[in-house]
């Protein structure tokens, strides 16, 4: 898998680097992990600070679009990005664990009106 990156704008009030790019790979698309790991080892940063927004194929080639932020520090991140985004970082166990929480949350409310 090989990532080019072709542009980085910085936005310095959002605290981030917003980046487009392409991946090329061969076989299967890689998972959204593999491309943040690739990302963050391009880039000089971690793995945590980087959110992939958006990554989208072709029928039929082996390279896909790509748009991502790279965050100044992780409690910008939290403030900055949207809840989904930050979801699809989480692993497939904490995403697990985190539906059953909201799942637990929401049976112990009561409806309202009641």
């Amino acid at each position: 898998m090989e990532v080019s990156i072709s542009s980085k704008k910085e936005k310095a009030l959002l605290g981030r680097i917003e980046i487009q790019g392409e991946v090329s790979f061969k076989g299967a698309t890689p998972s959204r992990s593999e491309v943040r790991k690739k990302l963050a080892e391009q880039l000089g940063s971690s793995e945590e600070l980087i959110v992939l927004r958006r990554m989208e194929t072709d029928f039929g080639r082996r390279k896909a679009e790509i748009s991502a932020n790279l965050y100044s520090d992780k409690a910008v991140l939290e403030k900055t990005e949207p809840k989904i985004y930050q979801n699809r970082m989480l692993s497939k166990e904490a995403r697990e664990k985190l539906k059953q929480a909201r799942k637990e949350g929401s049976a112990e409310k009561p409806a309202e009106g009641q």
